[in-house]
């Protein structure tokens, strides 16, 4: 569910796990992230084959994704995963995805399971 996240600078990925490495920040290349990468994909798949359906997209939420990166190590910027930078940098990497996909055409599902958590 987040594994593809560890294209965003600052997460890291050890013993399988994604966890903060340093300060968050956002994809400098938009279009080699992964999640872009499978829209245009699937776009164009359906251009050549005719079909015109809309795709959806995705995201996990900056809560989400924080805390079970932020469960995993904080590395040395952050506090601890009660910081709340780590949602607010994290916040500030999605925007720019999120917003590239509607530029595709996507529409984009945010998904935030850990707001019912508490």
């Amino acid at each position: 569910m987040i594994d593809y996240f560890h294209q965003i600078p600052g997460l890291t990925k050890t013993n399988g796990k994604l966890s903060i490495g340093k300060k968050i920040k956002s994809i400098s290349n938009l279009d080699e992230f992964i999640k872009i990468k499978d829209f245009k994909f699937v776009k164009n798949y359906l251009i050549k084959n005719e079909k015109t359906n809309l795709i959806k997209t995705s995201i996990t939420g900056p809560i989400t994704l924080g805390t079970i990166c932020a469960m995993n190590g904080v590395g040395t910027y952050y506090k601890n995963i009660r910081d709340p930078r780590i949602y607010e940098d994290i916040s500030e990497a999605l925007g720019p995805i999120i917003t590239r996909l509607l530029e595709l055409g996507s529409l984009v599902q945010i998904d935030e399971p850990g707001l019912s958590g508490g």
